[in-house]
């Protein structure tokens, strides 16, 4: 869900364009879809970097059950 956001806001600019060219006729609403469309951007990036963070942090998790399981074992006389 989180990479289906950060790709959406990402092209944030892509959708200014499409609306600057809607409303061609009002500087002032072009000015603030392109001022949107930046943080719409960030966002898009903030999130792309968190994702990358949250799996990072996913498969350290699952390192670390994995090693308990193996102590776990260890301690019963059994092997994983």
């Amino acid at each position: 869900m989180v990479k289906a956001a950060s790709l959406v806001e990402s092209n944030g600019g892509d959708y200014a364009t499409y609306l600057c060219n809607v409303f061609s006729d009002d500087a002032a609403f072009q000015a603030a879809a392109r001022s949107w469309a930046q943080e719409e951007v960030q966002h898009g990036q903030a999130l792309a970097r968190w994702a990358a963070l949250a799996k990072r942090g996913a498969r350290a998790g699952c390192r670390v059950l994995r090693a308990r399981s193996r102590r776990a074992a260890a301690r019963r006389g059994n092997r994983p």
